[in-house]
């Protein structure tokens, strides 16, 4: 396959968009080409930015077609036009109407193809998802079968941003 085919192959699995959340009504992510994050980097690897305490590095440039790379490389995206990076984790957070255990509806989740990783047992109508595969591509592009679920209040993908100081 050729490097530029390859490249195509790595972005189309992402949706070119993604809502910040179904009760959210402004900037949606967008894929940011050129640019790919590396999950679990080793000392090697310089970035352009960290996360998650340097367990996710934005590396900007193309991935490698290095077949033991393609696990742990992933899309990066930005919120808004020029806006802020942001790396999907894969999680994804899931809240139901007030009243509506997440738990009890495991069996819809697990047929919208993600799976119930952690239960909040502050909010029990809030849960956290993974997607069944563990891949970060399904868990973005299954969103909407999550958000068409009866009784969900919002849907939302874990996007990992650099924090902002206030002066």
């Amino acid at each position: 396959m050729a490097y530029s085919e390859y490249m195509e192959d790595f972005y189309s699995k992402y949706p070119n968009r993604v809502g910040a959340g179904t009760q959210h009504s402004g900037p949606a992510f967008s894929l940011k080409r050129g640019y790919y994050a590396l999950h679990r980097p080793d000392d090697t690897q310089a970035g352009e930015m960290v996360f998650d305490d340097g367990t996710i590095a934005v590396v900007k440039g193309e991935p490698s077609q290095s077949r033991g790379l393609q696990s742990s490389i992933g899309p990066v995206y930005e919120l808004g036009p020029g806006g802020s990076v942001a790396v999907p984790t894969g999680a994804v957070f899931i809240r139901f109407h007030g009243g509506i255990d997440a738990a009890s509806r495991k069996q819809d989740i697990e047929r919208a193809g993600y799976s119930l990783q952690e239960s909040l047992p502050y909010a029990p109508n809030a849960a956290w998802l993974k997607a069944n595969s563990g891949s970060i591509a399904d868990s973005l592009t299954g969103l909407s079968r999550l958000a068409a679920l009866p009784d969900v209040e919002n849907v939302e993908p874990q996007m990992l941003m650099k924090g902002s100081t206030r002066s």
